[in-house]
């Protein structure tokens, strides 16, 4: 569980800033709190790596808490693109099947072990900015038809 304390809310609001400058906002509110969400969860794993006194809980928590999120993420962008009849629906579904089926086989190294969670961490950060950037993008030109 995240605990928010003020030096939580300054990095949300350094993230939320990050956010709205580089252009990842998508114009979906519920859609967009989600994903900086994600990302809040991204840093603090990275944060947790970093702190090698905390790393075992911190890491398990965190590793634990993203799965946990992308799978809730993933489901209510599903209903969305199912509800508004998506043409790329099921492609779309298939990369979250398969990133989520990725993440929980690195998942079981990366409680044991820094170097994996390491990777496990880039492995996000890319996949976050791919995700939004590239397959999110293309639904978001399909509402503005």
């Amino acid at each position: 569980m995240i605990v928010m304390t003020k030096n939580s809310i300054d990095k949300m609001t350094s993230l939320r800033n990050f956010w709205q400058e580089n252009r990842f906002q998508l114009g979906i509110p519920l859609i967009d709190i989600q994903h900086l969400w994600l990302l809040y969860i991204i840093t603090t794993l990275e944060a947790s790596l970093s702190n090698a006194e905390s790393l075992s809980e911190t890491l398990k928590d965190s590793i634990v808490g993203i799965i946990d999120y992308i799978t809730e993420h993933f489901s209510l962008e599903e209903e969305i693109l199912k509800e508004f009849k998506y043409p790329g629906f099921e492609e779309h579904v298939k990369h979250h099947r398969q990133f989520v089926e990725t993440l929980q086989d690195k998942h079981d190294l990366a409680n044991t072990n820094e170097l994996a969670a390491l990777g496990l961490l880039n492995m996000l950060q890319k996949w976050l900015f791919q995700h939004i950037l590239k397959d999110d993008r293309m639904y978001v030109e399909f509402f503005k038809r």
